[in-house]
């Protein structure tokens, strides 16, 4: 025999299986924008995996623990300048009232 259901409940089911479907392309399409613009992008924006410091885009990967860094202190001595300094400042500035100006008229 043949089943008959309430068409309304089976165009509720069949809208909430639209929107999941529609949900998982959108989804979808991100991801392939993300991927296209890492393979194809720019050149600031091309993942190159030998760069420790680059970030890695969300993509439900585990994350790459990276090693602590070890700091060292280094310590020098200088001799410090007497203070005294070859510079003699700056040069004076030229009187407007001495510049030559040459006029042209036709």
């Amino acid at each position: 025999m043949i089943e008959t259901r309430d068409p309304l409940s089976e165009i509720n089911l069949l809208r909430e299986e639209n929107q999941k479907q529609q949900l998982q392309i959108q989804k979808l399409q991100q991801q392939l924008e993300q991927l296209l613009r890492i393979v194809y992008g720019k050149k600031t924006e091309k993942f190159i995996p030998s760069i420790p410091e680059q970030t890695v885009l969300a993509l439900d990967i585990e994350a790459i623990v990276q090693p602590e860094v070890q700091k060292e202190t280094i310590t020098y001595d200088r001799k410090k300048s007497s203070g005294t300094s070859n510079h003699k400042g700056r040069l004076p500035v030229p009187d407007p009232a001495v510049q030559d100006f040459q006029s042209c008229n036709p």
